[in-house]
C-alpha cells in the first residue's frame, strides 16, 4: 500500500516540477519557517503515536514506536520533497538513521545497507540543494 503512495507522489512531484519547467523556470527550492516545521513535527508525532498504539494493539511490530515513526515521517516527508522544501533532506537524514537502527534491531541486514545508501544520498541532497538555494537567493 505504501509503495502505491510513493509511486503516486513521484508522479505528483514530477508534474509539479515539470509545470514550473514549462514556464522556463524550475520550481524554486524553499525553506520552511520554524513555525511550519513545528507544526509538521507535532503532526508527525501525533500520527506516530496513534499508529504505534495500533501496531502495539495488533502485535504487528517488535518496535512499534520506531517503526511507526519511520513510516509516518517518510510519508509526510515525501510531500516536502515534491514541494522542494530544503529541510526535507535534514528530515531524511534523521529518518534514514532511525530506519538503520530499526532494521539493525530486527535483523534486516540488506535493508540496513539500503538505508545506509539512502542516508548518504540524503546528505548529498542536502548539501546540493543548500548550495542551489543560496545561489537562487543571490
Amino acid at each position: 500500500l505504501l509503495n502505491f503512495y510513493y509511486m503516486g507522489m513521484a508522479v505528483y512531484g514530477y508534474l509539479v516540477w515539470r509545470k514550473h519547467g514549462d514556464a522556463g523556470d524550475d520550481l524554486p527550492i524553499s525553506r520552511w519557517s520554524w513555525s511550519q516545521q513545528l507544526v509538521y513535527l507535532l503532526a508527525g508525532i501525533v500520527v506516530t503515536l496513534v499508529v504505534a498504539h495500533y501496531l502495539e494493539s495488533i502485535s504487528a511490530s517488535q518496535r512499534p514506536y520506531l517503526d511507526a515513526g519511520v513510516t509516518v515521517f517518510s510519508v509526510l516527508n515525501t510531500f516536502l520533497m515534491t514541494r522542494k522544501v530544503l529541510q526535507n533532506w535534514l528530515y531524511w537524514i534523521v529518518i534514514d538513521a532511525a530506519a538503520i537502527v530499526l532494521y539493525a534491531q530486527t535483523g534486516y541486514y540488506a535493508t540496513i545497507v539500503m538505508y545506509s545508501v539512502y542516508l548518504v544520498l540524503a546528505i548529498v541532497g542536502y548539501v546540493s540543494w543548500k548550495k542551489l538555494y543560496q545561489l537562487q537567493a543571490s
